[in-house]
């Protein structure tokens, strides 16, 4: 797969999967039809959806940049040389890779201070796990499955 296709599915999984869980604290709303949020109310789903997303493009941007791609590099050099068990070591590898993220960026703080009503709820760890599973398996489905056809190991 050639690194322009790489890099291509990663910009689509920043910005489609990662700005819907971005606004993970709204379905709720999105799905009752109730377009309110603090300080704003609207009546059409098209200027709520414009008020929710604000942010989600830079998030975005910066999700790339700083976690999929390097992330993207590392499994290219390193990670396609295991033949057994990709999936489950690449997923391992990925949730190491955000918990060093967390650590050295200190987001970690900035992610549990959000309010919302079921992630202050769960451990920030687990949340980490959970989006790193998905984030993980988006890239397996859309990148790994194929790589590793190609070089026979499936």
């Amino acid at each position: 797969m050639k690194r322009k296709t790489i890099f291509f599915i990663n910009v689509v999984i920043a910005y489609t999967l990662f700005p819907i869980i971005y606004i993970h604290r709204y379905w709720g709303n999105i799905i009752s039809g109730n377009y309110e949020i603090p300080y704003i109310r609207t009546n059409s789903l098209s200027d709520f959806l414009i008020r929710v997303f604000d942010g989600a493009g830079l998030g975005g941007t910066i999700f790339l940049l700083i976690n999929l791609l390097p992330f993207q590099f590392i499994k290219l050099k390193w990670l396609y040389k295991f033949d057994h068990n990709f999936y489950i070591k690449s997923i391992g590898f990925y949730i190491l890779f955000n918990i060093a993220f967390v650590l050295i960026t200190g987001w970690g703080s900035l992610l549990l201070m959000i309010e919302s009503p079921w992630l202050d709820k769960k451990p920030f760890l687990f949340v980490l796990f959970l989006f790193s599973v998905i984030f993980q398996t988006a890239l397996y489905i859309a990148i790994d499955r194929k790589i590793l056809k190609k070089n026979n190991v499936l």
